[in-house]
């Protein structure tokens, strides 16, 4: 009998060992998920802080202010800080693509 109870323990053992592996795989992911989910939210957040900065940078140009030329040169400076942005947003993009293969 004792060698029988031995046996039936050492099975639910094993079971129970089965069930956390599984619950293991199941919270690795469900973690990796999250963290994407983080980096994809993270991302939207940048894009809007970018969004902001651009529009403070429209709010602040007063047309009556600047002639031509001057304003002609604050749109080229924003062009370029929209281009930084772009790249940043592209170089975000492989990263996260290049994660997930």
């Amino acid at each position: 009998m004792e060698n029988q109870e031995l046996t039936t323990a050492l099975h639910e053992l094993e079971g129970n060992i089965q069930q956390l592996v599984a619950e293991i795989h199941t919270l690795r992911d469900e973690n990796i998920s999250l963290q994407n989910k983080i980096k994809q939210q993270e991302e939207a957040l940048k894009d809007f802080q970018n969004q902001s900065k651009i529009t403070k940078l429209v709010k602040g140009i007063s047309l009556a202010e600047l002639d031509a030329d001057k304003l002609k040169e604050r749109i080229d400076e924003n062009i370029l800080i929209i281009d930084k942005c772009i790249a940043r947003l592209g170089d975000l993009e492989d990263r996260y693509n290049a994660e997930q293969a």
